[in-house]
C-alpha cells in the first residue's frame, strides 16, 4: 500500500521553481495554442501586455477586472 505524507520541511528552490515552472509551461502551452491558430506568440503576448498595463487607463482597468465579485 502507497502511504502519502506530507513533508516536515520544503525545499527553498521549490518555493521560486513552482510558480517560475507553472508559468513557463503556460508560455509554451498557450505559444503552440497560437501558433497552431495561425498567430504570432510573440506579437500577441506583446499586445496583451501593452494594453493590459501600459495603455490610457489600463491598470486600473485590469486591476478593477481582476477584483470584481460576481
Amino acid at each position: 500500500m502507497i502511504r502519502i505524507e506530507r513533508r516536515l520541511t520544503e525545499a527553498r528552490w521549490l518555493v521560486a521553481a513552482v510558480p517560475a515552472g507553472s508559468l513557463v509551461a503556460a508560455a509554451i502551452l498557450s505559444g503552440i495554442i497560437l501558433l497552431l491558430t495561425g498567430h504570432d506568440p510573440l506579437a500577441t503576448w506583446g499586445r496583451l501586455v501593452e494594453r493590459g498595463f501600459f495603455a490610457q487607463g489600463a491598470m486600473s482597468a485590469t486591476l478593477v477586472t481582476a477584483t470584481h465579485c460576481y
